[in-house]
């Protein structure tokens, strides 16, 4: 193997920790598995063809581009490679983003890599999952229609279910079939974008016989690529990965690899993703300006830095155009563009700047210290829009955001170059390429430190579970044990009962103050919008005169005036700002509901406290919760305002009038069902904890078991003690 001395070491290390394990696992499984839990270690062979390749110092430097969807990111490779020709499609959900890598070959090449016919049926296989869990759910639901809320004496409706079943109106029985969706997709997210994709396949008519191929120039590649990305092209659902190669200098000497995100619906295809990742020495974060470094942008970050020892990290506020129409950026600058373009740099340094020492401190690292030296070298403000208005690509879309621009701020093409911002993202990369050999051998020097880290930290994280296993085996009595547990069990169904009751009234609590900081942040967002739309109301002045030559009289007349585009602003502003702090807030929720509902619910049960550990107890329920709580509200999609409302004109009289009154109903109408959609998603969490198969059976059941098998090792109390004290020892020489 063509591995160095330090890769080779880590390697055994690894193997006799893993070797220890498979000889102990009936003892030792659940400890390794919690410690392993965090996916910051790959599998064995895994790790061995990484440190090979990442061996090979005459390889192309690979770059990854990643961010979530609608980030930006094929705007920026378009930009990059193609003067802004959208050769790759925008995609414009998870399902329709291709993995691509692009490098250089002096020939116009397209290979596709197709999912298999197993995975495809494994797609199948889980959209009949889908199919049978929404038809359970529909029934469920229809049974239990007219069920009273569960902190009340439930049984007092169930014998009227029959009769209240039968009475269902269509109408009813759709909203509860939409109801039965809405928990699948909270509940199953990953088989929904199964049956999503299995439509998808089943609906295409042609499966593509040829995967590779030979194109005559850029537009005949651009047209073959549609077959296979983007949302309609014909082969799409069969589309795992494209490698694209073509004669561009540029490309000499690196590999650019798109990715379409980390959390794929697509299992197979986020394996390959995250292989691709792990293969990187420099990645480009794409953000939009408008939601910089959300949480989900963090979290990437920390996957990227943590397991793939990837140093060279460049950041890019993408869709700074949207960002200039923000009113408070239009009012503060005075319309002039270079102030804003400076204020919105100035605001995004400063928060990347918080980020990353926040991501610093908690993760006990340095990493990012030269990003915070020199923000200006590592972050850069992008516009994919620009890019196309600068070389005549433009589409409709464009079309309106540069007259938006242009009824805001003196635009031209050197502000439209400072916008686009792309020779200082080309030079950077420029620089990637000539420091080429020396980040080659950083990169495999940051990985291999990352991994020896990270084997570490699993030895010594193993070990600590390992030695709690022994305290609690020396200090537990097995007959007093045994009679607790006995005991228990006697009272299990009243401990169930109490234990279901506080569970769902805390979350009863949960779901409503949910729904109301939902409520509080959609209001507020929407009442600045709101105000934000009024300064484009005015008033329009102008004098006639009447008479004879000899006299005249003056009048004086004025009329209600707007300016649409401050309308329209207003609206896209509303949705643009909303997400993120809907997902923020969500998330802070989550863990506050994480850390406080054991304690919660413990206080409150009346199970004999001398019977239970209730360490241990809590630690069984939050083991359960944390499996429950990787749920993402569905934020709706911003809808287009109609074709009357969304235009860019100065209306006066009557038609400001109209406009004004449509406007304003519209964007209410908009308000409520956004509120609908967070509501169906707080009560579909609610529904979908409530009804976990009880969760009262699993964490009992769990916590019952874990005794009976503190019990049989007690019996076995001497053997277990010598072997443990034997694996830590063996742990403790691995070096």
């Amino acid at each position: 193997m063509n591995i160095f001395i330090k890769g080779e070491k880590m390697i055994e290390k690894y193997q006799k920790i893993d070797e220890i394990v498979k000889k102990n696992r009936n003892l030792l499984e659940k400890e390794y598995n919690s410690v392993l839990s965090d996916d910051k270690l790959p599998p064995l062979n895994k790790l061995i063809e990484e440190i090979e390749q990442k061996s090979k110092i005459n390889r192309n430097i690979k770059i990854g581009i990643v961010g979530r969807v609608k980030a930006g990111k094929s705007s920026l490779i378009n930009a990059l490679l193609f003067n802004g020709k959208s050769i790759l499609p925008k995609a414009a959900t998870p399902m329709t983003a291709a993995l691509t890598t692009i490098s250089y070959s002096d020939k116009f090449e397209v290979g596709i890599d197709l999912f298999t016919n197993d995975e495809i049926n494994s797609i199948h296989e889980d959209a009949r999952r889908y199919d049978e869990f929404l038809k359970e759910k529909i029934e469920e639901l229809l049974k239990n229609n007219k069920k009273e809320d569960t902190q009340t004496k439930r049984g007092r409706v169930l014998n009227k279910v029959k009769n209240m079943v039968e009475k269902l109106t269509p109408q009813q029985e759709e909203e509860i079939k939409e109801k039965a969706k809405e928990a699948i997709k909270i509940q199953y997210p990953s088989l929904l974008a199964a049956k999503e994709q299995s439509e998808q396949i089943k609906k295409a008519t042609t499966k593509p016989n040829k995967t590779n191929f030979i194109a005559k120039n850029l537009e005949d590649l651009a047209r073959q690529l549609k077959k296979f990305v983007g949302a309609d092209g014909e082969y799409m659902p069969f589309t795992k990965s494209v490698n694209i190669k073509f004669p561009n200098t540029f490309l000499k000497e690196i590999t650019i690899i798109d990715t379409p995100g980390v959390n794929d619906p697509i299992i197979s295809r986020e394996e390959r993703t995250k292989q691709l990742l792990n293969e990187c020495e420099v990645v480009f974060v794409v953000s939009p300006a408008g939601q910089f470094m959300s949480n989900e942008d963090i979290e990437l970050l920390n996957r990227i830095e943590s397991k793939s020892g990837i140093r060279n990290i460049y950041f890019i506020a993408s869709k700074v155009d949207n960002t200039l129409m923000d009113a408070s950026i239009i009012r503060d600058s005075n319309n002039n563009v270079d102030r804003a373009l400076s204020d919105i740099e100035y605001k995004l340094k400063t928060h990347l700047s918080d980020v990353l020492r926040n991501y610093q401190e908690k993760n006990e690292t340095n990493i990012f210290d030269e990003v915070l030296k020199y923000p200006s070298k590592y972050l850069f403000v992008n516009s994919g829009i620009a890019t196309a208005i600068l070389n005549n690509y433009i589409t409709q879309e464009e079309e309106y955001i540069i007259s938006n621009l242009k009824k805001s701020y003196n635009i031209d093409n050197h502000i439209l170059k400072r916008i686009e911002n792309l020779d200082t993202i080309l030079e950077s990369i420029e620089e990637i390429k000539d420091k080429k050999e020396q980040i080659l051998r950083q990169n495999k020097q940051n990985f291999e430190k990352t991994i020896s880290k990270n084997i570490d930290k699993l030895k010594k994280e193993f070990i600590k579970k390992l030695k709690e296993k022994e305290r609690e085996i020396k200090k537990s009595d097995v007959d007093e044990l045994s009679n607790k547990l006995k005991k228990l069990k006697n009272d299990l169904e009243q401990a169930k009962s109490d234990l279901k009751y506080e569970w769902e009234g805390h979350l009863s609590k949960y779901k409503t103050n949910l729904y109301k900081t939902f409520t509080d942040i959609v209001t507020r967002h929407f009442n600045k919008s709101e105000q934000e739309a009024k300064k484009g109301e005015g008033v329009h002045n102008w004098t006639t005169t009447s008479g004879m030559l000899w006299w005249k009289e003056t009048h004086h007349h004025s009329e209600k005036e707007i300016k649409t585009s401050t309308f329209v602003i207003a609206f896209n502003n509303f949705y643009n700002n909303l997400e993120i702090d809907i997902k923020n807030s969500n998330n802070e929720y989550k863990n506050k509901f994480h850390f406080d509902t054991p304690q919660i619910i413990l206080s409150n049960i009346k199970v004999d406290k001398s019977i239970v550990d209730l360490n241990k107890l809590e630690r069984t329920i939050k083991d359960i919760i944390s499996k429950m709580l990787k749920k993402e509200p569905t934020i709706p999609s911003k809808p287009n305002l109609p074709n009357d409302l969304n235009k860019n004109t100065i209306l006066r009289g009557y038609e400001a009038e109209k406009y004004v009154t449509e406007f304003q109903n519209h964007f209410q109408t908009a308000r409520n069902n956004y509120l609908n959609e967070l509501e169906k998603y707080t009560k579909g969490i609610y529904n979908y904890f409530v009804e976990q198969n009880d969760i009262a059976e699993k964490v009992l059941a769990e916590y019952v078991k874990e005794q009976e098998n503190l019990i049989k090792n007690i019996n076995e109390k001497e053997e277990i003690l010598k072997r443990i004290d034997r694996i830590i020892r063996n742990l403790k020489d691995i070096r």
